[in-house]
């Protein structure tokens, strides 16, 4: 019994210092791959994490202490990174969100809005109006009451341009469409590849 104890602490241990090595190398590495704009909150973090893992080291002397006190150090780094450099690089893509505040602005106030698919749900959360479901079938044929604007995805848009449908376009905003976020969506060299557009029309 004693030996599987000392096993499971040892192994434990060893799991411990995986995450404390291997999770701040993870975040170099997408750091690298993700090529911020600006890497000055990257650097404060590092500079931070650098000298919360000085502290630790130097002022803690009882092993279990210090080995909790640096997986703490590295949950704070990697949150630290998430919210102030990984998820404002990120966030710009999701195009629902945005077109969501293009169309909350108050020159918009009066217009009515629709969706064309029933998956848009994000846009119609970020809306601070209601938002109606059109089924694309009906747009052609549609005459809306009042000034209106309808929010469309791509495959909605490539629908729309196959039935050779009249509208024009008020603003077109760049889109990652996937909930999962892929290697090649994070990879700024092949970012590109990934994404596609969602629109604001109107008839």
């Amino acid at each position: 019994m004693g030996q599987l104890s000392k096993f499971g602490t040892k192994f434990r241990l060893i799991g411990e210092w995986l995450f404390v090595i291997l999770l701040p190398v993870v975040v170099i590495v997408a750091n690298i791959i993700l090529k911020p704009a600006s890497d000055l909150l990257f650097i404060a973090d590092i500079v931070l994490f650098g000298i919360i893992i000085s502290l630790i080291v130097i002022k803690v002397k009882a092993a279990y202490q210090r080995m909790f006190f640096l997986n703490c150090a590295v949950a704070l780094f990697v949150g630290f990174y998430v919210n102030t450099v990984f998820y404002n690089e990120i966030i710009p893509y999701k195009a629902q969100i945005t077109a969501a505040g293009y169309i909350n602005q108050q020159p918009f106030d009066k217009f009515h809005l629709y969706v064309l698919s029933t998956e848009n749900n994000i846009f119609q959360f970020y809306c601070k109006r209601p938002v109606d479901l059109l089924p694309i079938e009906q747009f052609n044929n549609f005459k809306p009451a009042s000034i209106s604007v309808f929010y469309v995805n791509q495959l909605s848009m490539d629908i729309l341009k196959l039935n050779h449908a009249n509208f024009r376009v008020i603003r077109a905003f760049i889109n990652y469409p996937k909930e999962n976020l892929l290697p090649a969506f994070i990879n700024k060299a092949t970012r590109f590849k990934t994404l596609d557009r969602v629109y604001l029309i109107a008839k």
